[in-house]
């Protein structure tokens, strides 16, 4: 992750809706009911990709929007082993992190959120450290 300091600037954009609101509804009536109206749609990821691309490495970002779940593995190995050094960093970036994060929680394999949940308990512990806390935006 690269330093940065648009993280206040994301909250306001978001505020002011030049930011895509951060709730899925879906309307699609081919969609199982079980997720009727909490999908996300395509413009969400591309909006996260958009916004992260400038905070991550190439190998980072490519990882994080592959197709493949195996890469999503590796990035998050790799956003894990961060934690300790570049804690400044992930904090700078925890909004872009957590909704990466919560499109995870839409995927079916059973490894990526096992992963996906071991680097939120380990990002969490390390933020409590740092005597962090979080916004409610």
């Amino acid at each position: 992750l690269k330093a940065n300091d648009k993280k206040t600037q994301r909250f306001k954009d978001e505020n002011s809706l030049k930011l895509l609101k951060w709730n899925f509804k879906a309307n699609d009536a081919k969609l199982p009911s079980a997720i009727k109206g909490h999908v996300p749609r395509q413009e969400y990821f591309d909006q996260l990709q958009e916004l992260m691309e400038p905070i991550c490495s190439h190998t980072l970002f490519v990882k994080l929007f592959h197709q493949d779940f195996k890469q999503h593995i590796e990035a998050l190995k790799m956003l894990i082993n961060i934690i300790p050094t570049h804690m400044s960093e992930i904090i700078q970036s925890l909004d872009l992190l957590l909704k990466w994060i919560s499109l995870r929680f839409f995927d079916t394999n059973t490894s990526v959120l096992l992963a996906s949940l071991d680097w939120l308990s380990k990002c969490f512990t390390g933020l409590r450290e740092q005597r962090y806390t979080l916004l409610d935006q």
